[in-house]
């Protein structure tokens, strides 16, 4: 056939598809161009409709069939309106490559009769318009697939009977199940392209913006669904081709896992390939309807029909498990994990798609998930692995189908032409790269349930589906966001986000490019063609996850729409200051009053503030500011402290009692939660204890409810010995002791935080004479004038044979610690959390275990083969570069720990300084005249106590709450005795001292500095210490300094409580100080003291001892 016999049929095919749209329902003048009108869905295509079939298109699936399967709309009017529709979008954008109409009202027909006679719906789709990619044989209706030598045959083979008689299963199972079938929408010819092209219908365009394509290889579909000519359809996806048009035309389209929907009987290209099977999986306008149409049709049991599909019907029980974990994230309670994979280490996403991953993370922070950055195994192997998948027949089967007609290839075809087949060896050895490649990832993983905080790995991935928003034609060149989905068969479901912003969205300047392709992909972005494309993600979850993705999908869908609309600019538009924008934004709006520049964003902040100000500035029209401003979402900043009176501020000036329930609000089971509003935990002030000196009804005043009530206890011997129970100054003493116990555990916890693998190298880039002097110790006698090798040490000559088993039980010893020390912290954070132990995490740490066991020891065995194999000359030389090579580790390492040093008391010095800031509005006024001082544990020390005893009992031999609460009470009385205002003088006992600090710092003499009111009087001055204890030339580098203090080498030892208060835990002092004494004699004696040895019991004794300034006596006792 000569090129112009090709181009005919194509122009004859294209000519019957508009001639079978009925006569009523062609547009009857011309349409704009695309520069003049890039978005033709929304009002411009509605203008065509009635106001009936504006509501019916308008309606999702599952809303549709709500309303056919009860008889609110009859099958007749929904498909007409369908009909009406999807003939409208295929004249804008060029989506249908076959039009059947009148058979599909036909078989609307025949529905309404069944539900008129039987009263009830023939199946879950009743009624339901559904859309076809051009690969399912449909009765009647030709399939092309894009081809034109397909035209007039059966997939290209003439005179087969097959051809108009023959239907694909899936389509049996959507007739069975009440579905009607009206059209089947454009493709690619060769389906391998990332846009819809083919010498039928020329091009399919973005509907959105038909400046940009509308995908592929489903994008027909996409483009249909995107313009409501269809609530829903299904397509096919090799390498991103369900996804793709999803994303690009703003629906929802899911790529399930091989084996879940029924692939037999569509054509397919390339077909008989098995190293990557593409999959069939639906698209719709929202997530329930892909749920809707992916659960009907595994209602049909497809794998009684189909031998590749897999009997795994739709799994209730993992819908609802996933649900459970949703609700159970909305009480408060972190439930859910997901990883952000910002870019695939090949291409970075412009601008509108990083700012899209901007805003879910954003969104997924808010409703309190875990998130961790996605740092998987290289893309670039996968990638690899998939092109040479795709060219494994060397292109052969698509040169077959173009030869039928002549036709040429596209440029947008990702299938390359002159290259040889692959043997069957190759395409084995293919196939071995691509099961170790899936291992690889699956472990990576797994590995991921040991940062979550869950318990499981992640339950999704964030990524892009594509480096741009859409495409601009022929400008499609990477495909690895989807491909590397396909190759490891997992799930994926595609849901929109926001739309390029051309003010927002602005061009990033950059020379660092990932690759070629990254420079290329990045030259191309132009933020006024891509204005107003859809900018979607995908969640990407495991193998037949399907369910569990598609629910949590529509979850993340609904909450980026919920807050994430903004009237200015696109979805998200303020998200965008924080994303890929921030630091590019050009001021392109202007105040109309007061002519200053401002980006699109920052505009409206700065309108915003007039509408505060009391007083008019003469220029900025505030009621007209007020008009234009009044429909604004505005949310609060991150970093703001939401300046509004909350219960535990109103208290203190007695205007409400926080803990007065509601008398018309109703009880809820649990704590009441107070949202931004400062409690103690975060503000260190613990200023809503209930008055002790006042009745409270429990029924009426708890902030429990009644399944739930506080039956008040009475005080331990230890608070009420020697006082009455209402005694404040022993209330108060029982906080300030309860701080100092909690400060230090959460001190001592919060430095058990073990390696994520049991090695600090990679072990297996490591050659043999190199894990020798990895793992093993050097020999004792190095140093000495003779050394000699121990038999666990490393050798001083090339080690051999008798090493291997020694590095073999050092390996096993580092992944024993490593497992022992992940479970202990494991069993650390149930505890400290309220979870219970549900032995997931035990099974995942020991399955982690054993694979870094196996790894090791296999490449353990893989090193010492080839070291054996080298000769002894090469094996010394090699030898001695280890050696070397392990010296510059130790330096690089040392040279590290000194600069992380420096950095760490950098960071000290300033903490040291923001604490003494902040100490006097958050700070007990005792706390800042006795600073406490947490002592972090070491590791096992820290372990034992949470094992053994995780919870802070009166009973505890390991707490001497008496001396505690004692030393505090000196603290508290003295400060009543000195005349201060605070919590032990005030009345009623608990007024707001949080407040009453914040108005005595304020009220006291304007030329009082801060550390003036800090300091104690001069009766209670240290006496001048030693140099030993003022850190002299003599003091030891194992002293601490109170963090809670600002250390300034010259202030003068009697310049306030400079040294440290006592210890609250410590294993051994000298003899005990009397109360009130601060002789030098005793002063000395602490100087010198025996330090704290964590081998010894851990008791709080001798709170009074001389190793700080000792609280004054109590004039009037306990």
């Amino acid at each position: 056939m000569t090129n112009t016999t090709y181009e005919q049929l194509g122009d004859l095919k294209r000519r019957s598809i508009l001639g079978a749209i009925p006569a009523k329902w062609r547009l009857q003048n011309p349409i704009p161009q695309a520069d003049e009108l890039r978005d033709v869905t929304g009002a411009y295509i509605q203008q065509f409709l009635t106001p009936q079939e504006i509501e019916i298109t308008e309606t999702d699936a599952a809303g549709i069939t709500e309303q056919t399967s009860s008889g609110s709309w009859t099958a007749v009017e929904v498909a007409e309106a369908f009909c009406h529709r999807a003939a409208l979008a295929h004249q804008l954008v060029n989506c249908l490559h076959e039009v059947f109409f009148d058979a599909a009202i036909e078989d609307a027909k025949r529905l309404d009769a069944y539900f008129a006679e039987h009263k009830k719906p023939i199946g879950p789709l009743h009624g339901l318009p559904i859309s076809l990619k051009d690969q399912f044989h449909v009765k009647g209706v030709e399939t092309t697939m894009g081809y034109i030598g397909w035209i007039g045959t059966f997939q290209g083979k003439k005179g087969d009977p097959r051809r108009a008689t023959f239907e694909s299963e899936l389509v049996k199972e959507l007739r069975n199940l009440g579905a009607v079938l009206y059209c089947k929408t454009s493709v690619p010819a060769t389906l391998m392209a990332g846009e819809t092209v083919n010498n039928i219908i020329s091009y399919t365009w973005n509907p959105k913006n038909r400046l940009l394509s509308s995908g592929g290889s489903s994008g027909g579909e996409g483009a249909l669904i995107a313009l409501k000519g269809s609530p829903g359809g299904f397509g096919t996806d090799i390498g991103g081709s369900i996804r793709i048009p999803a994303v690009f035309n703003g629906v929802f389209g899911i790529r399930p896992s091989s084996g879940r929907m029924p692939y037999e009987g569509a054509a397919n290209s390339i077909d008989g390939q098995s190293l990557i099977l593409s999959v069939v999986g639906p698209l719709a306008t929202t997530a329930r309807s892909l749920t809707l149409l992916f659960k009907a049709v595994l209602s049909q049991q497809p794998w009684y029909h189909d031998p590749l599909v897999l009997e795994l019907p739709w799994r209730t029980d993992v819908e609802e498990r996933t649900r459970a974990l949703i609700r159970k994230s909305a009480d408060g309670s972190p439930s859910l994990a997901f990883a952000i994979m910002r870019h695939d280490g090949m291409v970075r996403p412009h601008p509108p798609i990083a700012r899209a991953v901007e805003i879910v993370e954003q969104t997924l922070k808010r409703l309190g998930h875990k998130v961790i950055e996605w740092k998987p195994p290289a893309h670039q192997i996968g990638i690899d692995i998939f092109g040479r998948v795709c060219v494994a027949d060397g292109g052969a089967d698509i040169a077959h189908h173009l030869g039928l007609s002549g036709e040429p290839k596209s440029l947008q075809c990702i299938v390359g032409e002159g290259i040889p087949h692959m043997s069957a060896l190759e395409i084995a050895a293919l196939n071995v790269e691509k099961r170790q490649y899936q291992k690889l990832y699956m472990d990576y993983w797994n590995s991921t349930a040991e940062v979550t905080g869950t318990g499981r790995p992640v339950d999704g991935v964030i990524c892009p589906c594509a480096p741009h928003a859409a495409v601009i034609p022929h400008k499609y060149a990477h495909v690895g966001y989807t491909a590397f989905v396909n190759l490891l068969d997992y799930t994926s479901v595609v849901f929109p986000v926001t739309q390029a912003d051309k003010k927002v969205d602005v061009p990033e300047l950059k020379d660092d490019f990932l690759s070629e392709v990254d420079k290329i992909v990045h030259e191309q972005y132009d933020p006024d063609a891509y204005d107003g494309a859809p900018a979607g993600l995908q969640i990407v979850g495991r193998r037949l996850e399907e369910e569990k993705m598609l629910t949590l999908a529509d979850y993340i869908s609904q909450e980026v729409s919920l807050h994430s609309d903004t009237p200015e600019g696109s979805v998200g538009a303020d998200d965008a200051q924080s994303g890929a924008a921030k630091n590019a934004a050009v001021k392109d709006r202007k105040c109309q009053y007061c002519h200053q520049a401002f980006t699109s964003s920052s505009l409206g902040r700065h309108l915003d503030q007039f509408l505060f100000k009391k007083k008019p500035d003469g220029v900025h029209d505030v009621e007209e500011i007020r008009r234009i401003r009044s429909g604004i979402t505005r949310r609060q900043a991150r970093t703001s402290s939401g300046k509004r009176d909350t219960p535990e501020r109103i208290i203190g000036k007695g205007q409400l009692d926080p803990y007065a329930s509601d008398s018309g609000a109703k009880p809820r089971d649990g704590v009441r939660m107070m949202f931004n509003t400062p409690t103690w935990h975060a503000t260190g002030v613990i200023n809503d204890i209930p008055n002790p000196s006042q009745s409270h009804d429990v029924s009426s005043t708890s902030r429990f409810s009644t399944s739930q009530t506080r039956v008040p206890k009475p005080l331990p011997d230890y608070a009420s010995r020697g006082a009455s129970a209402n005694n404040p100054d022993t209330m108060r003493a029982l906080e300030l002791a309860l701080r100092e116990v909690l400060d230090n555990i959460k001190a001592a916890t919060s430095r058990m935080r073990p390696r994520l693998s049991p090695f600090d190298f990679d072990i297996q880039s490591q050659t043999f004479p190199s894990l020798c002097l990895q793992l093993l110790p050097p020999p004792p006698s190095l140093f000495a004038t003779s050394p000699f090798p121990s038999p666990s040490s490393f050798p001083l000559q090339p080690p051999g044979v008798e090493h291997v088993e020694i590095i073999r039980q050092a390996l096993r010893a580092k992944i024993d610690q490593w497992q022992s020390d992940q479970l202990s912290t494991d069993s650390m954070s149930n505890s400290q959390s309220g979870r219970p132990s549900i032995g997931l995490d035990a099974n995942m740490i020991a399955r982690s275990a054993q694979q870094h066991e196996d790894i090791s020891l296999r490449h353990l065995e893989l090193a010492f083969k080839h070291w054996a194999s080298l000769p002894s000359d090469t094996r010394r030389d090699a030898w001695q570069l280890e050696i070397t090579r392990a010296f510059a580790r130790e330096m690089e390492k040392r040279k590290s720990l000194d600069d992380q040093l420096a950095r760490v008391q950098q960071e000290a010095n300033q903490l040291r300084a923001q604490v003494e800031r902040l100490g006097s509005c958050q700070w007990p006024r005792e706390f800042a005249l006795f600073p406490p001082d947490t002592l972090p544990l070491p590791r096992d020390v820290a372990r034992d106590l949470d094992t053994k005893e995780s919870k802070i009992s009166p009973d505890s031999s390991r707490w001497d709450y008496d001396n505690v609460v004692a030393k505090w009470k000196r603290v508290v009385m003295h400060d009543k005795s000195m005349g201060r205002v605070g919590v032990g003088h005030s009345s009623p006992v608990l007024d707001d001292y949080g407040t009453a600090d914040s108005k005595r710092v304020g009220d006291d003499s304007g030329s009082m500095s801060r550390s003036r009111i800090l300091q104690p009087p001069a009766g209670m001055s240290p006496p001048a210490p030693s140099p030993i204890q003022t850190g002299g030339p003599s003091a030891s580098s194992s002293q601490q300094t109170s963090p809670y203090l600002p250390h300034d080498a010259t202030r003068s030892p009697n310049a306030g409580p400079q040294a440290k208060r006592p210890r609250l835990m410590n294993g051994h002092h000298s003899a005990a100080a009397p109360e009130g004494s601060n002789s030098p004699s005793i002063s000395q004696t602490a100087g010198t003291s025996k330090p704290w040895n964590p081998q010894q019991s851990l008791t709080v004794s001798n709170l009074t001892g001389p190793s700080g300034p000792t609280p004054p006596p109590s004039s009037s006792g306990p």
